[in-house]
């Protein structure tokens, strides 16, 4: 037979075939369902168990925490050969949730310390019972990342931390008043060399020298790139360092400290830098010209101090600002209208700017016109100086703006559609306290934006009451306060359904009744229509409404303030000035016997109408009762007359008790 000639397939028995593919599977079955690909030691295990029987976990974050293999319990995550390597704890509710939840609270158990592998530990944002922070957290070898900011710990920060040589990241902040932790000595800080983030805001340093909290940072934390200090008790900042070795820093926050009154010079030569914090750090003086010299930076808060002066043109060179905080200073010149673009031609004067803010200072002329150019702007925030002029018409090409507030100047001219028209992710719009300030919206304007906060009180807006509102379905902040307005409200606007949370109709000379329609305002908290000529009742649906501000004074609003509700719990002052209106909480009883004359309520709370019914039937009870009386003495008169005249006609014989026979 020829050898080369094709074999025929060897066919293996089913029953093998089949005892192969178990084979094959069922070591896959068997295995344990860790990512890790081994389970977790029982000594681990028992260790977490232990830790776990120390807290109270009202919540049940630690709900899965059962079983064999703790590699697959929340928050824990083991490394190839199954050790613990990572406990994330944090409660991350905490700023995720308007209402917070998920604390764990209690005590720590040192059988932590079993997890030898331990690399990461991050617990907070909790509630622990405001125990201090345990010296055995010192004693992991090879912790990198420690995370107790705001986990309800108190007291002395322990030097055992200074052990953890290996440490990158420590986050032991906690902001609060007063403060909950506090360091006695700042030489265990020195061993942490390998750290790269450091935040300790808020914990209490008041009682080590500021000088010696610097120089040992920089002399000993060459690799720090993010550092927070702030809130921290600070004073007396040194101006000068013998040499600088923050070379890799790149954060820098110092804000609630005495570092002032000038910006110590080293600062400003650390180029690394892309945000730079010294919000109420008592500085005063003009901003200094240095701040230029840092081509990195990003973010920059100078909130919250006395500067004067003006912005420095220099300002124009930091081509990666994202950030500029400047509210709340004493800046008093005008802005410059050109920046200086030296070095930084290719990318235009502070093109990459975000956010600015220059609200509260004393900023005199008019806006400048290098803010058209900034097309990335989102947030706009100049209330409360002394601009004047006209807004620039280039606003409205400024398509990313999210958010103008401009209220509180003297700004003059037009608030016209061309501001506006590409605007279309406009969220907040606030113009308020500009007098000079026309708003020339035609009334069948259809915005291109959704707004929640719209402020032009203190504006020309009237006579007409703005109709091209009536779009705004994300309106939750109205304010039309003197805004010239001599309108009545339209209907539509009572029945408008935007998530209203506060509005402003006073001073003006509007006219008509409250609809009782206002109760479509579901979220309504504030309701401010004073100083007008608003008349007749005040709706009963108000009683309905969660309102906790309410001014309805200096109007001709008349008859009873209706009960119930919260209404009566509200002040005298916000009914005011309406001298037809009575009932609690004003000084004025409503009349015992009748309402007035626009239908005054009775002190017992039946209005006129329900008085005036109640009388007339009261009165034709008694017409009925007087009616069936003079009947029934008629019927007895005539029963007497018809049994004299039975007995008279008896005697003739034609009629017998009344019968004719």
């Amino acid at each position: 037979m020829d050898s080369s000639a094709p074999q025929p397939p060897v066919l293996l028995p089913r029953r093998l075939l089949i005892s192969v593919v178990l084979i094959l599977i069922l070591p896959l079955h068997a295995a344990p369902t860790s990512a890790s690909g081994l389970r977790c030691s029982d000594t681990e295990r028992n260790s977490l168990l232990r830790f776990k029987a120390g807290l109270r976990d009202p919540d049940g974050r630690l709900s899965s925490w059962t079983g064999l293999d703790c590699c697959l319990w929340s928050g824990v995550t083991c490394d190839l050969t199954g050790a613990v390597v990572k406990l994330d704890l944090k409660n991350s509710h905490f700023l995720a949730d308007p209402e917070p939840y998920g604390f764990l609270n209690g005590k720590l158990d040192a059988s932590l310390l079993k997890l030898e592998s331990l690399a990461y530990l991050d617990l907070s944002h909790n509630k622990l019972d405001d125990v201090p922070i345990p010296a055995w957290l010192g004693f992991f070898r090879h912790l990198e990342y420690l995370d107790l900011c705001e986990a309800g710990f108190a007291g002395v920060v322990p030097p055992q931390l200074s052990n953890l040589s290996t440490l990158r990241h420590l986050d032991i902040s906690y902001l609060d008043d007063p403060p909950r932790l506090h360091v006695e000595s700042f030489n265990w800080i020195s061993r942490l060399s390998s750290l790269r983030f450091l935040s300790m805001s808020g914990v209490d340093l008041s009682g080590i020298d500021s000088t010696e909290i610097i120089q040992t940072l920089n002399d000993n934390l060459t690799s720090l790139a993010d550092l927070r200090l702030d809130s921290c008790g600070l004073s007396g900042i040194p101006q000068f360092l013998s040499s600088l070795n923050f070379t890799s820093l790149k954060k820098l926050d110092l804000s609630w400290n005495n570092v002032g009154p000038i910006v110590p010079p080293w600062i400003l030569n650390i180029t690394s830098l892309e945000t730079l914090g010294l919000v109420s750090s008592g500085f005063h003086g003009l901003l200094p010209s240095g701040l230029s010299e840092l081509p990195n930076l990003e973010t920059l808060l100078l909130s919250y101090n006395n500067f004067s002066g003006t912005l420095p043109r220099s300002i124009g060179k930091l081509c990666k600002l994202h950030t500029l905080y400047l509210e709340f200073n004493n800046l008093n010149s005008e802005l410059p209208q050109f920046l200086d673009l030296s070095s930084n031609s290719s990318c235009g004067p502070l093109s990459g700017l975000v956010e600015l803010d220059m609200s509260h200072n004393r900023i005199p002329g008019h806006l400048p016109r290098w803010l058209e150019d900034l097309k990335n702007l989102k947030y706009l925030e100049l209330e409360s100086n002394m601009f004047t002029g006209g807004l620039p018409l280039g606003i409205g090409k400024m398509t990313k703006l999210m958010h103008i507030l401009v209220s509180d100047n003297q700004l003059r001219g037009e608030l016209s559609e061309a501001h506006l028209t590409g605007l279309k992710d406009l969220i907040t719009l606030e113009v308020n306290d500009n007098r000079a300030l026309a708003v020339t919206l035609r009334p069948d304007w259809t915005p291109p934006f959704q707004v929640e906060r719209l402020g032009l009180g203190g504006c020309r807006v009237g006579p007409r009451f703005p109709t091209w509102i009536k779009n705004q379905v994300h309106l939750e902040n109205l304010d039309l306060s003197n805004a010239g307005i001599s309108d009545t409200i339209p209907a539509w606007f009572w029945g408008f359904s935007p998530p209203l949370s506060e509005i402003s109709l006073s001073s003006n000379l509007i006219t008509g009744t409250i609809s009782e329609k206002i109760s479509s305002f579901k979220s309504l908290t504030s309701l401010n229509l004073s100083t007008n000529r608003f008349s007749g009742r005040i709706p009963l649906s108000m009683t309905t409404m969660p309102i906790t501000l309410l001014d309805l004074s200096n109007n001709n609003l008349s008859g009873q303030v209706p009960l119930g509700g919260g209404m009566t719990a509200f002040n005298t002052t916000a009914f005011e000035g309406n001298p037809l209106l009575c009932g609690p909480p004003t000084n004025v009883n409503c009349p015992r016997d009748h309402g007035d004359r626009d239908g005054a309520p009775c002190r017992n709370g039946m209005t006129r109408n329900a008085s005036f019914y109640l009388g007339a039937a009261a009165g034709a009870a008694v017409g009925i009762l007087v009616t069936l009386l003079i009947w029934s003495y008629r019927g007895r008169f005539r029963q007497q007359e018809v049994e004299g005249k039975s007995m008279a006609f008896s005697s003739d014989g034609q009629m017998k008790d009344g019968r004719l026979k």
